[in-house]
């Protein structure tokens, strides 16, 4: 007589209706009271001086190394106690590290993230390491007194993290005042110094204001024993012609000048130079120091605008319109601009999309989309073509700390035409102004556009353009 036949899990889940009951929490309520218990204890963990009861069984189920290195081939594992050596900060968290492999959860701040996932990487413990990172990509926008952008970026260059390197990247460049102000700036690599400053798109108050706290990175005492080599290295990327005259006196009479002159001495006089001739030359004369997205008030480059009210705003009052007299070259504010040492621009920002209304035979005809709209204008001849670079940002509010979010940046050729107009359509996404946008704060628009001279020049075209 034949046995019956054995019913598999499926079919007695649904010949039954059983029902799956769970108790997650109680589950790890039990595990995560074995943490750093005596109790059923097999192995002490002694890191640095501070010692952790723990359980074999759990820590070779979440982690290949501690799986590795309590195997019978290692001496570890015959030993009832193991040292492991840890870094100051990674010793600091080592019990969060610890908690997490008994309960599966830990709890983050943007001081502790970074020591966390260290441990996560060197022990292997995957699920941790990606919620470490996600935690990063979500934090990045802080205050400079928790902001922790510069670490997690370093940290992000060594380990391939793309993502996070450009989250981080934009953040930096685009709030370079607020990275300024943060307790790891001076914990930089001269590597990663060199880096921030070869870069043009950064936005920030002044060259000055960058060169103050350039100064407090090399001066800083773990940078004092190589200062002569790292200003050999870095004070060719500050740009001395975007620094005002009376600030260059500052600069000609400080500690650091007056300890390496000769380092100082020919930047300096080519900054002089340069303002002098600015003032007493109507012909333009060219910079080899570009702008970078320079802020302050004296650079005349920076365009700060407002649309209140955004969502409850017409479309057609909802045109931003900038009018710009942009200089060639970086001049002092006290000394006057001429006509030919400028370019005047218009530039209009659709962010509701773009509209026009025209008149047609004494009827009025009106063009929209639905796309958000950035438009650059020129109307009247130059004498050499020109490279301009429009960048536009929007703000967001993020626990009372205003931030830069959104940055748009376009490239333009100007050349001996007397008529120039470019568009950039779909800036952004219309839809991102929706309800509960981030980039809307208590319901208003804010952001600033910045238009620079790039380069000027006939070498900008081909022959066959001129």
């Amino acid at each position: 007589m034949d046995s019956p036949k054995k019913k598999n899990a499926k079919e007695e889940t649904v010949t039954n209706n059983n029902e799956l009951i769970e108790d997650k929490e109680a589950f790890v309520e039990r595990f995560e009271k074995l943490y750093n218990n005596k109790y059923l204890s097999d192995v002490t963990l002694c890191v640095n001086g501070d010692r952790y009861y723990a359980h074999k069984f759990i820590l070779i189920t979440v982690s290949e190394v501690f799986e590795a290195m309590l195997q019978n081939t290692w001496q570890e594992s015959c030993q009832n106690e193991v040292n492991l050596s840890e870094e100051d900060a990674c010793r600091d968290v080592f019990g969060l590290f610890l908690k997490y492999l008994y309960c599966g959860s830990v709890e983050l701040n943007t001081d502790t993230t970074l020591p966390v996932l260290l441990l996560a990487d060197k022990y292997s413990v995957k699920t941790l390491q990606k919620s470490c990172v996600n935690y990063m990509l979500t934090h990045i926008v802080a205050s400079p007194d928790t902001n922790r952008t510069l670490t997690w970026y370093q940290y992000a260059k060594m380990t391939g993290q793309n993502e996070l390197v450009e989250k981080c990247q934009k953040f930096i460049l685009s709030n370079f005042n607020v990275i300024l102000d943060t307790q790891d700036w001076t914990s930089l690599t001269k590597a990663e110094i060199i880096e921030l400053l070869n870069s043009s798109d950064m936005i920030v108050k002044s060259e000055m204001d960058l060169w103050l706290h350039v100064e407090s990175w090399l001066v800083t005492d773990s940078n004092k024993d190589t200062l002569a080599v790292n200003l050999k290295e870095i004070l060719p990327l500050v740009r001395f012609h975007m620094i005002l005259p009376k600030n260059l006196l500052l600069i000609e009479s400080s500690e650091l000048c007056h300890d390496y002159p000769e380092l100082f001495k020919e930047r300096l006089n080519s900054a002089y130079r340069h303002h002098s001739l600015s003032v007493d030359c109507e012909e333009m004369i060219k910079s080899n120091e570009p702008y970078r997205n320079y802020y302050g008030d004296e650079y005349k480059i920076c365009y700060p605008f407002k649309l209140k009210d955004y969502r409850s705003t017409p479309r057609i009052d909802s045109k931003i319109s900038v009018k710009c007299q942009v200089p060639l070259r970086f001049v002092s504010p006290s000394h006057h601009m001429s006509d030919n040492q400028s370019i005047p621009f218009q530039v209009y920002f659709y962010p509701q999309g773009f509209f026009s209304v025209i008149t047609l035979y004494g009827s009025y005809i009106g063009r929209r989309t639905d796309k958000t709209s950035l438009r650059v204008l020129h109307r009247s001849p130059i004498e050499v073509p020109t490279k301009v670079h429009v960048t536009l940002v929007l703000y967001s509010l993020k626990n009372s700390f205003k931030y830069i979010s959104f940055t748009h940046t376009s490239e333009h050729l100007l050349t001996k035409d007397h008529n120039f107009e470019s568009k950039i359509e779909n800036v952004i996404d219309v839809d991102h102004f929706g309800e509960n946008s981030p980039y809307l704060i208590d319901g208003d628009l804010e952001g600033k556009i910045f238009i620079k001279i790039e380069d000027v020049g006939d070498h900008l075209v081909k022959p066959a353009e001129k």
